[in-house]
């Protein structure tokens, strides 16, 4: 988003949300309008850093690991290339609780790649 005005988002609200939701925000002022107020159930939600069960919470703390992933291991990313990140990021996020079948998807991963050459031989002879 360009910017966090009242016309901004209610254009984004119309873009990416069906009229009758209900959106779930911080309280931000400009989330108040009255087309969005108007055309949309709206709760907001002050967040309490105390608050662990907090929606926001968890969504600042998935924003912020994607955001820290991005920086740290790709240091930036065009446009283009932000849902294959994207996809990347959740792909690593939804299998962090799962490390015990770690493991065994390697090995099947290992079993069913076939094996990679670092040299070109140049008789089919020599891979025998």
């Amino acid at each position: 988003m360009p910017n966090f005005k009242a016309k901004t988002i209610e254009g984004f609200c119309s873009q990416y949300s069906k009229k009758g939701s209900t959106l779930v925000t911080d309280g931000f002022r400009a989330y108040q309008s009255q087309k969005v107020t108007k055309d949309y159930f709206h709760e907001f939600e002050v967040l309490d850093p105390l608050d662990k069960n907090s929606k926001l919470k968890q969504m600042h703390h998935v924003i912020s690991s994607a955001k820290a992933f991005v920086l740290g291991t790709f240091h930036g990313l065009e446009n283009l290339e932000l849902q294959s990140y994207l996809d990347e990021y959740s792909y690593r996020l939804n299998r962090r609780n799962i490390r015990h079948l770690m493991f065994d998807k390697l090995l099947v991963s290992i079993l069913a790649t076939p094996p990679v050459l670092y040299y070109a031989p140049e008789d089919e002879a020599e891979l025998k």
